[in-house]
């Protein structure tokens, strides 16, 4: 996730905003044809346009309860922490734990996990998260580089997590920053395009493709990319995974996007977007904190769930004084829920 947000830095913080503001204007006082002319002025034309094709359900996530994986990085630090007597920290500690948080699938290994995380989450009647973050040439190299070794490898790969997820409910963010990256090698929306295909076999997965955030790539730009990935697919789109935008900036970019798609409907990342982080600053930023519990209850018709896509206390990358990405920090994580 490392070059996503540093390229992100390096844009300029007002103009995705202001043309997301226009596009929700235009939504507002014209018709759709209006909207589709202002995108195609500003970044081309939507290729791929599928808006009323959509077999989407209208909220897939009405009413689900996500699971809470035992073994993931917060619980096992709170058990660590209570075998060692330091009941502060693990209480504090408990304010990640206890909420339901993404698994993400960066291998192989972590693919052949799949079919037991579904079973126990069936079991508790709960719906597990996952993330599909291992195309080739991942993030382009930067914190978080590395990825499946090629276009076959990476298939087997959607195989094996298609084949875990098994008809089971589940929700599956597919590969951050890959559509908004302009460094990715080529043939990675094809690979994209591919994995969507087979997961929307799984009837029962609610799908949302990473779209960026609103300090990136403009919502014509990123509904293109998403258009061109998705067609008639089941498939959403996720906002503001891994990064601090709040609520209400990612609500006027996901609106401005669904608008060009025809209504598709989207999941946001509040997971560390609670606190006053700088725009631009993505890696380890000082005053982040943890952002509202995951809820399906958003307020708005076309936010089918607001989650906890990157798990908090994982750290972005070695910057501010943090590990390598993905790696749970114990005292970035005690910040984060302390301010």
């Amino acid at each position: 996730m490392g070059s996503a947000r540093h390229a992100s830095a390096r844009r300029r913080l007002w103009a995705p905003l202001l043309a997301g503001a226009l596009l929700l204007l235009l939504a507002a006082t014209a018709d759709a044809t209006t909207v589709l002319a202002a995108a195609r002025a500003g970044r081309g034309a939507l290729r791929g346009f599928a808006g009323p094709r959509t077999r989407r359900p209208a909220d897939p996530l009405a009413r689900e309860r996500f699971y809470v994986d035992p073994g993931d990085a917060a619980n096992l630090a709170v058990d660590s922490l209570r075998a060692e007597g330091d009941d502060a920290d693990a209480g504090a500690l408990e304010a990640i734990a206890n909420q339901p948080q993404a698994i993400w699938l960066t291998s192989d290994g972590s693919a052949a996990t799949v079919r037991g995380v579904v079973a126990a989450a069936a079991a508790a009647r709960r719906v597990p998260i996952f993330v599909i973050y291992n195309l080739p040439g991942r993030d382009c190299g930067s914190y978080s580089a590395g990825g499946a070794a090629g276009e076959g490898d990476y298939s087997a790969f959607i195989d094996r997590v298609v084949s875990g997820l098994g008809q089971h409910r589940a929700v599956v963010i597919v590969e951050p920053d890959a559509l908004s990256e302009t460094c990715m090698p080529p043939g990675t929306d094809a690979l994209i395009r591919v994995a969507i295909a087979r997961l929307d076999t799984d009837a029962r997965a609610a799908i949302y493709v990473d779209a960026g955030n609103p300090g990136w790539q403009a919502p014509a730009a990123e509904a293109q990319g998403l258009a061109a990935v998705v067609g008639s697919a089941r498939a959403g789109f996720a906002v503001n995974v891994s990064n601090f935008y709040p609520v209400s900036a990612d609500l006027a970019y996901g609106t401005a996007i669904s608008e060009l798609l025809g209504g598709r409907h989207f999941v946001i990342d509040t997971s560390r977007d609670g606190g006053d982080v700088t725009p631009g600053q993505w890696c380890n930023p000082t005053g982040a904190a943890l952002g509202a519990p995951p809820t399906t209850r958003t307020g708005s018709p076309l936010v089918d769930a607001e989650l906890w896509i990157k798990q908090p206390g994982e750290s972005d990358g070695t910057c501010d004084g943090g590990p390598p990405a993905g790696q749970f920090w114990l005292s970035g994580a005690l910040a984060l829920v302390g301010r």
